[in-house]
């Protein structure tokens, strides 16, 4: 028997024949053809565009029904699976919710799809959304980070922090400043001009064994019973034997009462122990901590792990409790010594003594090696705030992005950074202290627009990961 169609459904025959839109519910290809459009359609420039094509603009910034672009309101975004398996991943991999690297990579990158404005735009503005502050400075002024899924920094207690960021040497007897907000202000001692390297985190200073950097005592570094951590980035292949003992280290950060008899000595040190406990191979990261020296009130703390290998580690010591205390040794995030101690006195020192960084006070034990991020506090860091304070340096992220003459990108332009070369990228290394990547961008005026991020880490057991991607025009 034969039904006759409802009359929309011949209707809808008739278009999907005819690809006629007006008033029709059509869910075939028909980008181009003239407004006014079916549902699911949206008119641009008088032209039917099926809203998929729009590149999932956000809903809150719709184009304009009269036929062009509402100024400032073109939204495209990243956020989905679907979309970012519509980029092409290089060592890298969408892990259900993020884009990281495969595990056992080192380094990727990740090429978004091309975005397209179906016209000539002017882009305004680039954002994406780290889950961590990668390759980021410590927050100065004690600040506390806001918005990151992980890792965000407390700084509260800080009470001395040196980010080491120059690229011209400083010589004996300039001053470095001190990021805690506190006024530690370091000098450079010693007889070298100190110099800067690439860091972890920014730049680095290069120390010799004839330079070394230090803050007067004051009250910041009377630790006397409480709490308290240091921490710093290392690099050195120097052999941990020394001139000054046969005992045989190098201090990469230490303070001594000098002008006590060393009977009653306060002597604290984090560094480098050539014969650590005995054991081999020796170069091991250590930290000693006695009051008075040479006495049973105090004990040595040794990683497992070498530190003079040539590569980056961050170190940090914390000391909770006084006569019945616990010292922790974190060795690039890890805790990898939990020792007992007693301490009777109270570390105290004379207010003009030297906290040094790269030596011990007055320059001894000097060592050769690179520096980056020192920080103090007067609290222990936990387990999590240790392995945070490896991670923001271990794992680094960054994007460019490009402008191309097609939406295959057929013409393969370079990528570029903020200054519009291939030397610069957009990161997350600004100082401020919650997460706000947003970029103003200008200059960049085109249809079709791409970007790449790359991914790198210092350690197999952590990547870096970001989970949005927006990009705003006009």
């Amino acid at each position: 028997m034969n039904v006759p169609l409802p009359d929309c459904w011949g209707r809808m025959l008739l278009c999907l024949a005819f690809f006629v839109v007006a008033g029709c519910q059509v869910s075939a290809n028909i980008d181009g053809k003239p407004c006014p459009c079916a549902s699911g359609f949206v008119c641009v420039n008088n032209q039917c565009f099926s809203e998929s094509n729009l590149q999932d603009r956000d809903a809150s910034t719709p184009v304009g029904r009269d036929g062009g672009v509402v100024p400032g309101s073109l939204t495209f975004v990243d956020r989905t699976p679907e979309h970012f398996m519509a980029g092409t991943f290089d060592r890298t991999e969408w892990s259900g919710d993020s884009v990281r690297l495969v595990a056992g990579e080192r380094e990727g990158t990740f090429t978004s799809r091309v975005f397209d404005a179906l016209q000539e735009v002017e882009w305004t503005t680039f954002e994406w959304s780290p889950r961590a502050p990668y390759g980021k400075p410590l927050p100065n002024d004690g600040g506390q980070e806001t918005g990151y899924t992980n890792d965000a920094v407390d700084m509260a207690d800080n009470v001395l922090l040196v980010h080491f960021d120059s690229n011209q040497g400083v010589e004996p007897g300039a001053t470095l400043p001190d990021g805690s907000g506190t006024g530690n202000d370091v000098t450079v001692g010693g007889s070298d001009d100190l110099t800067f390297a690439p860091g972890p985190v920014k730049q680095g200073a290069k120390s010799t064994t004839n330079n070394y950097v230090f803050a007067r005592a004051g009250e910041s570094f009377q630790f006397d019973t409480g709490d308290y951590t240091w921490a710093l980035w290392v690099r050195t292949t120097q052999s941990c034997e020394s001139f000054e003992t046969n005992d045989s280290n190098r201090v990469h950060m230490g303070i001594e009462d000098r002008g006590e008899p060393p009977s009653s000595r306060t002597h604290l040190w984090l560094g480098c122990r050539q014969k650590c406990n005995g054991t081999a191979p020796g170069g091991q990261a250590a930290v000693l901590s006695f009051s008075p020296q040479n006495s049973t009130s105090g004990g040595v703390s040794c990683s497992t792990n070498i530190v003079n290998d040539d590569v980056w580690h961050q170190i940090t010591y914390t000391k909770t409790g006084h006569d019945n205390a616990t010292v922790r040794l974190y060795f690039d995030g890890a805790l990898e010594s939990t020792e007992s101690v007693s301490f009777s006195p109270p570390f105290r020192v004379n207010g003009n003594e030297e906290f040094a960084i790269g030596a011990f006070s007055g320059g001894a034990f000097s060592a050769d090696a690179e520096f980056d991020e020192a920080a103090v506090f007067l609290r222990a860091l936990s387990d999590e705030e240790a392995g945070a304070l490896y991670r923001r340096g271990a794992l680094h992220l960054s994007f460019q992005i490009r402008l191309c003459d097609d939406a295959d990108c057929a013409n393969n332009p370079p990528f570029v950074g903020p200054d519009g070369t291939e030397n610069s990228v957009f990161d997350d290394s600004a100082g401020s202290l919650s997460l706000d990547t947003i970029t103003q961008i200008t200059g960049l005026r085109g249809r079709y627009i791409q970007y790449r991020a790359t991914l790198q880490t210092a350690t197999d057991s952590a990547s870096p990961e970001f989970d949005e991607v927006s990009f705003t025009a006009p």
